[in-house]
């Protein structure tokens, strides 16, 4: 283990090191890269998120049982009535999408499989073309996909939940 001075220094290298690597891409027009490697989601309009009030909305097919899943959250210290699993086929297929518009219920919506035709899509042919058209009407979405398609899997679930809108204000405190 290092002391506190070592400790600081080593952090200064640390950030010196991105701070280059980050000027460098932004001249390069590499810094997409950089976000996704550090995990990173930029975004110029950032809503500010209430922990107490908001939830994470996880919308889709789960692969494997429920309670694993409610396990991740416990396990990185999510209170389980922050999270909402809308996961039956016939709710997912009879969910208003148009509701997910402009909410302030939700602060992120991670998205699995769902049905390709759903309630309130308007001209749109499926739920992530609805949110596509409009992204920054809706909450942050995050597709969840295993082998190319869209799965959600316990690993996949809690990568994105570590970088949800929700997880960086309960972790800012």
């Amino acid at each position: 283990m290092y002391n506190a001075k070592q400790l600081s220094e080593i952090k200064q290298k640390i950030i010196r090191k991105i701070t280059s690597e980050v000027d460098r891409a932004n001249e390069d027009g590499l810094i997409e890269e950089i976000l996704e490697r550090y995990g990173i989601v930029y975004e110029e309009t950032s809503i500010s998120v209430n922990t107490r009030l908001m939830k994470i909305l996880v919308f889709g097919s789960l692969a494997g049982k429920k309670k694993d899943f409610q396990g991740v959250l416990n396990r990185l210290g999510i209170n389980l009535n922050n999270v909402e699993f809308i996961d039956d086929y016939s709710v997912l297929k009879r969910y208003p999408v148009d509701t997910l518009r402009f909410s302030t219920k939700y602060s992120d919506l991670l998205i699995g499989p769902v049905p390709h035709s759903q309630t309130g899509m308007g001209d749109n042919s499926s739920l992530i073309a609805t949110i596509k058209s409009n992204p920054s009407e809706y909450p942050r979405v995050q597709l969840l996909e295993a082998n190319n398609k869209l799965k959600i899997t316990k690993t996949n679930f809690e990568k994105s939940i570590t970088s949800t809108r929700y997880f960086d204000a309960l972790n800012e405190y």
